[in-house]
């Protein structure tokens, strides 16, 4: 039996590290979009809830143990493309594992078990105005719980198979002006104008730091490329920051205080 752990974070803390002002990584600047107020704050108490991962006896916790697993071979992967400043670093493997850990940010979090349980509200809504003679009725307590994490496995594989055919670009940031991440790292966005494409596809942006940030679409021809590209523009930053501020669920967090006002 495992010793329990009340302060879970659906946002790795190695992660919020990465967007510190200190080497060290203790606290990070945060704007909290629901009070519109930024604040300074330790890693150790943003982007987390109690009992996040809670299991019904609320005292195992395979969950949060498997993806401290995770978070220390994804901090690797990190910290070789960081170090390098190129995706073209990892080899096939390595990119494979990569994609999988942007896709696991973007599967854990707080955001999308909010969406995930208004859809099985709508879902149970609807078929118990339909029945008279029976409820679908909740099993426990914590079925959010048990609803977002058996989404997570029955969604993986077809996401990420989605992410495989897809361009990465590496973007680094040559301005003084740093990109922001938040509380839903993985940015993902409809783009439906886009005369390249017959149909409507899915952009991908994540904030690995302030100075990086990794943005993917979907391949054109034969054969995936990974490529890097400079911007020194603080007009093109500030658009992806303000894309970061409207995904967030609600905390936007930076490496300085330089959030709206």
């Amino acid at each position: 039996m495992s010793k329990e752990k009340i302060k879970q974070h659906y946002v790795p803390q190695f992660y919020l590290r990465l967007f510190s002002p200190e080497e060290k990584g203790n606290y990070v600047y945060c704007y909290d979009k629901e009070n519109k107020k930024s604040f300074r704050t330790s890693v150790r108490w943003v982007c987390y809830e109690n009992g996040f991962y809670d299991d019904e006896n609320k005292t195992i916790k395979p969950i949060e143990e498997a993806f401290s697993i995770y978070e220390k071979e994804c901090s690797t992967l990190f910290s070789k493309v960081i170090n390098a400043e190129d995706l073209s670093i990892l080899n096939i493997v390595e990119l494979a594992n990569f994609l999988a850990f942007l896709l696991l940010f973007k599967q854990r979090t707080k955001k999308r078990r909010d969406i995930v349980s208004y859809a099985r509200k709508i879902w149970v809504e609807r078929i118990n105005t339909k029945f008279s003679d029976w409820k679908v009725v909740p099993k426990s307590d914590n079925w959010q719980q048990s609803d977002h994490l058996l989404f997570m496995v029955d969604m993986f594989e077809e996401e990420a198979r989605i992410l495989c055919k897809n361009n990465w670009e590496l973007i680094v940031n040559q301005t003084k002006m740093p990109f922001w991440t938040s509380d839903d790292p993985l940015i993902q966005q409809l783009v439906g104008n886009d005369k390249r494409f017959n149909e409507h596809y899915i952009k991908n942006y994540f904030p690995l730091t302030p100075r990086i940030l990794i943005h993917s679409e979907p391949m054109i021809g034969n054969g995936v490329r990974v490529f890097k590209t400079i911007i020194t523009s603080e007009w093109v930053i500030s658009n992806l920051n303000r894309l970061t501020l409207k995904n967030a669920r609600r905390f936007v967090i930076s490496r300085d205080d330089n959030f709206p006002k």
